[in-house]
């Protein structure tokens, strides 16, 4: 599977089933919400979304995880500086940008949910 498929897996797997049917995630798939991840250019949404994918592996180490993504100086401290400002989000609101990124992923890459799902009953047989 694409790493793009990974991305989705587990953006989906944080999520979860449940939350995909809340008012924060019809919000998420708002038409201002594609407007603002649609201005991003494909390099911008492949780095936020792996920035974004790193948060979400930082938040579940749970009490032992740092403040937050550590600097890393092959990055511009701009992408340093987005890194640290994701770990300011609340839950709530953080879930709703993970629920942004997914949803954009779903417009960009349309043929990954048949993709992911044939991948899935792979595994399954």
């Amino acid at each position: 599977m694409s790493t793009t498929g990974d991305q989705y897996l587990m953006l989906r797997a944080f999520l979860g089933a449940d939350f995909l049917t809340t008012p924060d995630a019809v919000e998420a798939n708002s038409e201002a919400s594609k407007l603002r991840m649609g201005r991003l250019n494909q390099q911008q949404f492949a780095v936020f979304t792996i920035d974004l994918i790193d948060e979400i592996l930082r938040r579940k180490e749970g009490p032992n995880a740092s403040a937050h993504l550590a600097a890393r100086e092959d990055f511009h401290p701009k992408r340093n500086q987005t890194r640290q400002k994701l770990a300011s989000l609340a839950l709530v609101n953080f879930k709703k940008m993970a629920c942004d990124v997914f949803f954009e992923l779903e417009r960009r890459f349309p043929n990954l949910v048949h993709e992911v799902r044939k991948d899935f009953c792979c595994y399954l047989f």
